[in-house]
């Protein structure tokens, strides 16, 4: 059995089911293997504080930690992420 972990901030959710489709279709077709066991995480970057109650951002707050999505398990962790900032309070690899 292969097993293969998938990471991506660009996959879809109950609140963006549109989103990151092209990297949801390659995890599914890979997952429809026999003999692989697909796992992806999914991070969902989320500002600090009462700022998660903007409308932008409170849909995010509400996806589950862990799910299934279409037969796949996947999990969730949140990370803080500064609005209007281009992404310089990211994490780094």
């Amino acid at each position: 059995m292969m097993r293969v972990l998938t990471l991506s901030t660009l996959f879809p959710d109950a609140s963006r089911p549109n989103f990151g489709v092209f990297v949801e279709r390659q995890t599914l077709g890979l997952a429809a293997y026999p003999g692989v066991d697909l796992r992806v995480v999914a991070p969902i970057g989320l500002p600090p504080g009462p700022l998660r109650l903007v409308p932008r951002f409170a849909p995010l707050a509400q996806v589950p930690l862990e799910e299934t999505w279409r037969g796949v398990g996947v999990q969730r962790p949140r990370f803080t992420t500064i609005p209007a900032t281009g992404g310089g309070g990211m994490p780094r690899r």
